[in-house]
């Protein structure tokens, strides 16, 4: 999984849940480098000039995961590998599995990290998380594996047992 982008990768897998953290993070750290490289006419890549980029791009999530990124991006970075690189990094990321999950509603970054601790157990370790809202899945949630859509919600559970609804109707009703 995790090739000529080594440490990069494996860290930024191990602290980014889904899809969209992923791409974000991706793009923070790209842009610092390729700013700092190009607009500051160096040849040199400085840690800190690309920490304080970092900290005027970057919500405190991604801060954590970057920083922990930058040291090992550096010394693999260099000017004449840069655009190679990032080319290479983004393939990598684009191979990686993806889990597409269906909520109702938003949910905390603190619930996402649990399903997805759950999903990298059952399903893979450096598996993503693709988060969409759907609200016709009130009551839980779905997912797709291996092109098999799964659900569980409410609305599922009507339809599979619309006797257990019925009755719990008509014990209202009484």
């Amino acid at each position: 999984m995790i090739n000529s982008t080594g440490k990069v990768l494996e860290i930024l897998c191990t602290g980014t849940f889904t899809t969209a953290d992923m791409r974000r993070r991706v793009k923070i750290l790209s842009k610092s480098f390729f700013e700092y490289v190009f607009f500051k006419d160096s040849t040199t890549i400085v840690l800190d000039s690309l920490q304080e980029y970092i900290v005027s791009k970057s919500s405190d999530s991604d801060k954590n995961i970057l920083f922990q990124v930058l040291p090992v991006a550096v010394a693999e970075i260099n000017v004449s590998n840069i655009e190679r690189y990032f080319t290479k990094l983004k393939e990598e990321i684009g191979l990686l599995e993806v889990l597409p999950l269906y909520l109702p509603t938003e949910l905390p970054e603190t619930e996402i990290f649990k399903i997805s601790i759950w999903c990298r157990k059952q399903i893979s370790p450096h598996i993503l998380l693709d988060v969409h809202i759907d609200e016709s899945v009130v009551g839980g949630c779905a997912f797709v594996h291996d092109n098999k859509y799964y659900e569980s919600s409410f609305r599922r559970l009507i339809v599979k047992h619309p006797d257990i609804i019925t009755g719990i109707i008509d014990q209202y009703a009484e």
